[in-house]
């Protein structure tokens, strides 16, 4: 947070902002997957991949988003979540025969 990148200290960035849409605030680079939710950057969560509560791209798990998370139990999310059309389940558990 004092605008100055220490290599040595393992900083990647240093915005001085304690946090922004480039720069987490351990002073590494905001990317989805490495463990630290960064808001600034759009990140909803950040588990480091899929788990049951977050996807792989850093939003929350809900199924009709179109995102197949199979840690969260999700077989199918074709993006249709209401019950009578698209190829999926209600409930992301199969597709629909």
């Amino acid at each position: 947070g004092d605008f100055t990148v220490n290599t040595t200290a393992g900083e990647t960035c240093d915005d001085g902002a304690g946090g922004s849409a480039t720069c987490d605030t351990d002073c590494t680079a905001a990317v989805c997957g490495d463990g630290l939710a960064n808001s600034f950057a759009g990140e909803q969560c950040d588990t480091g991949g899929e788990t049951a509560l977050c996807d792989a791209d850093c939003t929350f798990v809900v199924c009709g988003d179109a995102v197949v998370n199979t840690a969260a139990g999700e077989v199918c999310d074709d993006g249709i979540n209401d019950g009578t059309s698209g190829s999926c389940a209600p409930d992301c558990s199969a597709a629909i025969p």
